[in-house]
């Protein structure tokens, strides 16, 4: 019949050509790759599942083996994800005071901070450097009532209305400074870090006085300095007073120099292996300053 009708003869003299398809859009052809690879995973686990129960011999001990080692790479990878976790809440506040605003570039070392002093070298290699600005002391003028010392004031060359005399600043208790101020090593977190305060060697249930009059706008307890207070003294000065065991004041609440704030417990967090002190830091906006050059 095809004869007849001579339609074989018109396939037959037909051009063999490929026609070409038109090219599926790209949602498509990720949609199957991804089916198709769920597909075998699925046959995979199912495969692995069904050795790891009910398979004897060789093949049990291989799935044994290989499940102890997810068990172990999941559990590493767990333990690495909270400790980042931890120490990133670690040192948000020394990227906050120390570097500013966002993260330092993979490879550079962050300046050490405006304190007028250099900071300290490592016995056993250099801790990370830069150039950081140093804050410029000026002499107050004649008549002053500073009597006649050197306060540094921030970078922008003047002094914040409302801002206290450093030069008065008191010890909130008295102890010998086991850690001091700068880049130190912590041996709680086994590396180099900025310290931003220096630690004061007391037993727990020393009183802690304020250092200066001011107000409190922080009584909190963190990762890491434990409970925690802090006083806003104007002009954009605080103090932070950490590894306390109880707190005798409230947010809101103003407080004379001298005045006690609390007293002295367990150390915690990032110090947990420094024993009993007293973490004291002083701000000058989002500049750290070492409080033992205003002490008397």
């Amino acid at each position: 019949m095809l004869e007849r009708l001579g339609i074989r003869e018109v396939f037959s003299r037909m051009p063999r050509t490929r026609r070409r398809g038109k090219k599926q859009p790209l949602y498509i052809v990720t949609g199957r790759v991804l089916a198709r690879g769920w597909e075998r995973l699925s046959g995979m686990t199912a495969g692995f599942w069904r050795d790891l129960t009910q398979a004897r011999g060789s093949r049990y001990y291989r799935a044994l083996v290989l499940f102890c080692a997810l068990c172990v790479v999941v559990g590493a990878g767990a333990s690495l994800a909270w400790r980042s976790a931890a120490i990133q809440a670690a040192v948000s506040r020394y990227r906050a005071v120390f570097l500013g605003t966002g993260l330092e570039p993979a490879g550079e070392s962050p300046p050490p901070a405006s304190t007028g002093q250099a900071s300290p070298t490592p016995a056993g290699g250099n801790p990370p450097s830069g150039g950081g600005t140093a804050e410029t002391p000026v002499s107050p003028a004649p008549g002053g009532e500073t009597g006649g010392s050197t306060v540094p004031v921030s970078g922008e060359g003047a002094a914040k209305p409302g801002r206290p005399d450093l030069s008065t600043l008191g010890r909130p208790l008295a102890g010998a400074v086991i850690l001091d101020f700068g880049w130190q090593y912590s041996d709680t977190l086994a590396d180099w870090r900025f310290h931003p305060g220096v630690d004061l060697q007391a037993p727990e249930g020393t009183a802690v006085r304020a250092a200066l009059a001011g107000k409190v706008t922080e009584v909190a307890e963190g990762f890491e300095y434990g409970l925690a207070v802090r006083i806003d003294h104007g002009g954009g000065v605080y103090t932070v007073y950490g590894q306390l065991g109880e707190a005798a004041v409230k947010v809101g609440q103003s407080v004379t120099k001298g005045q006690t704030l609390g007293a002295v417990g367990a150390p915690a967090g990032v110090e947990l292996d420094s024993g009993a002190h007293l973490h004291f830091e002083l701000i000058d906006g989002e500049d750290a300053l070492d409080p033992k050059e205003y002490w008397q």
